[in-house]
């Protein structure tokens, strides 16, 4: 059996802009370590490092507008969520795992841009940088099969579940994906969501669910979507769509794309890449379904391992080569900051008490 998955305002001007240093510190003051150590071990702080915990400050800084009083607040919720949720293992959910209709691909492991070298995850350049981690391309900020990728096959969907199941299954998909964001090439630990639409029919929809969906994300994945491809959606799905997208949180709507056809294939192969996509969207890879990517999850970090020695590698080249070319040095050091690594055991919890039920 396998267990995964735990589940005022302040500004200082620097060059006219918020002081996003300052904010940090001042956020981690209002903070308490308790409050800190509730996120210890999911998707938000796997591994409890430095850098993981400043990446955690800076998502809930971000998600509240560089607004300290509001994001310590909401820190504070989330940790009392989390707090509050018992575990959650395969076969609770092994119902929804049955129909196939969530898949997940893994990020393809490169080492980060060059062309961004100080936006490593909760850094003050990953702050700044492509907000909604895309442009209005939807993902033409390069990243490409660096972000995980959930796909969800609508078509294989039956409403019908209950709250407590439909919750878990969201949450198991969405904590997994999160987990797998901690590449080094994805500065912002964003994930890409593709709602294959094809083939809906009446007996597959489900507005409860689709907000169920949409609500989790916002509510406990602040900061963590960069785009949402709604891929070949029949007419059927306008008439459930202008039920829902009222309800669906004004950051994440805009992040929503609507693609179909050639058009759309090649939209997805532009912004994500073939080295991540299915072959039945133009891609090269192989299908991953979500437990499949469960179980795969420790080689993948095995190969993040691989990335960060190689940083090391180029750390050590960097300081033999400081005295006779200290240009190259700093390159070098550099790009060994960039391959910084983050693995960590996963848990995924939940409890009923805090299950999301939308009247329709």
């Amino acid at each position: 059996m396998l267990r995964y998955l735990r589940g005022g305002s302040s500004k200082a001007a620097s060059g006219g802009g918020p002081d996003v240093e300052a904010l940090l510190a001042e956020l981690q003051k209002q903070v308490s370590e308790a409050t800190v150590q509730a996120f210890a071990g999911s998707s938000e702080l796997p591994n409890g490092g430095a850098t993981e915990r400043r990446a955690l400050l800076l998502r809930y800084l971000r998600a509240e507008k560089l607004d300290v009083a509001s994001a310590a607040q909401r820190l504070e919720r989330q940790a009392a969520w989390r707090r509050g949720w018992g575990d959650v293992t395969e076969e609770d959910v092994a119902a929804e795992i049955a129909t196939a209709k969530l898949k997940l691909q893994a990020p393809v492991v490169t080492a980060p841009s060059a062309s961004a070298p100080d936006a490593a995850p909760g850094s003050a350049s990953s702050a700044s940088s492509s907000g909604g981690g895309g442009s209005a391309s939807g993902g033409s900020d390069g990243l490409g099969g660096s972000r995980p990728v959930l796909i969800v096959k609508a078509s294989r969907h039956r409403p019908g579940a209950t709250p407590q199941l439909l919750n878990n299954f969201i949450y198991f998909g969405l904590e997994t994906a999160s987990h797998y964001s901690w590449c080094p090439a994805n500065p912002d630990g964003k994930i890409v969501a593709i709602f294959d639409l094809a083939g809906l029919q009446v007996k597959n929809l489900d507005a409860t669910g689709l907000r169920a969906a949409f609500h989790m994300l916002a509510e406990h994945f602040p900061e963590r979507i960069a785009t949402v491809w709604m891929l070949d959606a029949p007419a059927i799905f306008g008439g459930l769509w202008k039920v829902v997208s009222p309800f669906i949180d004004s950051n994440t709507r805009k992040k929503i794309r609507f693609v179909s056809g050639r058009a759309g294939q090649e939209a997805l192969l532009e912004a994500l890449g073939p080295e991540i996509l299915p072959l039945e969207y133009g891609g090269r890879a192989a299908e991953i379904p979500i437990e499949m990517a469960v179980q795969q999850l420790p080689a993948w970090r095995q190969r993040q391992q691989a990335a960060q020695q190689g940083g090391a590698a180029a750390a050590g080249a960097a300081a033999a080569a400081a005295t006779a070319e200290p240009k190259a040095a700093a390159e070098a050091g550099e790009l060994a900051g960039q391959l910084h690594l983050h693995t960590a055991s996963m848990r995924l919890s939940e409890s009923s008490s805090n299950l999301l039920t939308v009247p329709v």
